[in-house]
């Protein structure tokens, strides 16, 4: 199942391990989106920036096979009524790579595309010609005098 998923008119949550709240959209209160809660607090923070600065993007995202596969696309704007609704009372700790990945793309001309959380990118190292990871580590590392820039 997708992290994300648009709700049928009267269908519940579902039941999967992992906890999903809901996106209210406008005043559409029977179909909401549902979203993983962790994916939910990273876009509550990426689509609130936009929101506080009153500017308008679209958000769209890839459904599942339930519903086609095809893509989905909303239009935000700070004047349309947006409710986000958590099932963990907790709040989520942040990953700093994966808000700064989705905030990038809601400042593109294509909007804010959902994107999945991933393993942090390995830090690269600039050397004097290239530059090659460690054979003795999965991140890269320097191997020789690092380049004064």
């Amino acid at each position: 199942m997708p992290p994300i998923r648009v709700l049928g008119i009267g269908e519940r949550c579902s039941t999967r391990v992992g906890l999903m709240g809901l996106l209210f959209y406008a005043s559409n209160v029977h179909s909401p989106i549902e979203i993983e809660d962790r994916a939910l607090a990273h876009l509550h923070v990426v689509i609130g920036a936009k929101l506080r600065l009153q500017q308008g993007f679209f958000f769209s995202w890839v459904g599942g096979v339930e519903s086609g596969g095809g893509r989905s696309t909303i239009w935000l704007h700070h004047a349309i009524q947006l409710r986000f609704v958590f099932t963990d009372q907790r709040r989520h700790q942040l990953n700093r790579e994966w808000l700064a990945k989705l905030s990038a793309s809601a400042n593109s001309r294509t909007g804010l595309e959902f994107i999945r959380e991933s393993e942090p990118a390995p830090t690269v190292v600039k050397r004097q010609g290239s530059t090659q990871p460690s054979a003795s580590s999965s991140r890269l590392e320097p191997q020789g005098k690092l380049s004064e820039k």
